[in-house]
């Protein structure tokens, strides 16, 4: 089964597969936020997009080298081997591992561009994950080097604070992806310099959101889109901000 979700503005947008192994074409529709379900695809086709209308589409969803899908699903088909001992899972894993890294990666760290954490912290996890699996440390140099990116680029952070990465839903839980992995290679690595700075810096961000909330309003003690600020009570709360304030907090309870 192939999952899709396409979208045009919220209209349906139709595309066709060619599956190359057994050479036939399949219409995927979606509409946002549906899910379009394929079912009776072989396990081992593979997909070609053929067309997508450009009308209205983001060019963001042209390209085929859609890190903040491709990291994750590397990270989910490493947990599914683990969990079922099925090695079509690790050999998946390992296939997107090497399209990220052949298609996103940038040398200095970066998973896409702009960097976000979320997909420092996702693939950074898969990377860390097929380590485990397979033993091969080239896995977890690409995971030191891609979480502590995040930890020490000022793309990524705002007076050595994570940065504000937008004020949507989404863009808002992305530092709470980041925290729980980012604390995941901590610990594998906490004797390690990377990991003594990874400590480091988590304490430190989490230092500064404990100094920005407004402890004389408990309960109401809102996180902002950074932690470096406190939020202003004429303004609503975020939601997503508070996630990514909460993730951090339980972070550092796994750290101590």
């Amino acid at each position: 089964m192939e999952r899709a979700m396409l979208w045009n503005n919220g209209a349906p947008v139709t595309i066709s597969l060619t599956d190359k192994q057994h050479g036939k074409t399949i219409p995927v529709q979606g509409k946002q936020p549906d899910f379009s379900i394929v079912k009776g695809i072989p396990t081992d086709a593979t997909f070609t997009v053929n067309e997508i209308p450009t009308n209205g589409i983001h060019a963001s969803y042209l390209q085929a080298t859609v890190a903040c899908t491709n990291s994750p699903g590397c990270l989910v088909a490493a947990k599914l081997y683990q969990r079922y001992e099925d090695g079509n899972y690790l050999s998946d894993a390992k296939k997107l591992y090497e399209y990220v890294v052949n298609n996103s990666y940038n040398a200095d760290g970066r998973v896409e561009e702009p960097p976000l954490t979320y997909t420092q912290g996702t693939f950074g996890e898969a990377c860390r994950q097929l380590y485990h699996i397979t033993q091969e440390s080239k896995y977890m140099d690409k995971a030191k080097q891609v979480i502590n990116y995040a930890a020490t680029s000022d793309r990524c952070l705002r007076n050595g604070i994570l940065r504000d990465e937008g004020s949507s839903m989404d863009q808002s839980i992305f530092k709470s992806v980041y925290i729980p992995y980012a604390v995941n290679l901590a610990l594998d690595e906490a004797s390690s310099s990377i990991g003594k700075h990874l400590i480091t810096f988590l304490k430190n961000n989490a230092e500064t959101l404990r100094m920005n909330l407004n402890h004389a309003a408990y309960p109401a003690m809102y996180c902002n889109y950074w932690w470096g600020e406190m939020w202003k009570s004429s303004e609503p709360a975020s939601m997503g901000a508070q996630v990514s304030g909460a993730s951090l907090m339980e972070g550092i309870a796994r750290l101590e």
